[in-house]
């Protein structure tokens, strides 16, 4: 993406509506952040997989068998990550969780009650109240 912004003329450059070289950096931090989030999360699990090594040195996962009951629960998992914790997710975010939330704020409109105590709510799902 560098290289092809670069191989654009600087009177084309101008007509951008915002810093495309910040906007690269912000995206290249971002990838380099979910690499390493993913990279850590897959660590703990490295030694479920059983790897040998090529004859160019790089490592290899052995090949494994993989039920379509684990597809699909891993394409769920990948889906609720989604939804929960990125941009793309937010409108489904909204959609699920701002009804739950704004009839919440409308029955105890003062989280904190005359006695000190604040209101909980049972998380389904969690084993906390929040």
């Amino acid at each position: 993406m560098e290289r092809d912004y670069e191989c654009i003329g600087a009177k084309y450059r101008s007509y951008l509506v915002f810093d495309y070289k910040e906007r690269l950096q912000k995206l290249k931090k971002a990838v380099r952040d979910n690499q390493l989030f993913l990279s850590t999360l897959a660590g703990m699990y490295a030694e479920m997989f059983s790897r040998f090594k090529m004859p160019n040195g790089e490592m290899q996962t052995e090949p494994m068998f993989v039920s379509d009951k684990d597809v699909i629960k891993m394409r769920s998992t990948l889906k609720q990550f989604v939804r929960e914790w990125s941009e793309e997710g937010q409108p489904e975010r909204d959609c699920c969780f701002k009804p739950i939330i704004e009839e919440v704020r409308r029955n105890f409109p003062k989280p904190i009650l005359p006695s000190g105590e604040r209101i909980k709510v049972l998380v389904p799902g969690t084993d906390h109240e929040s």
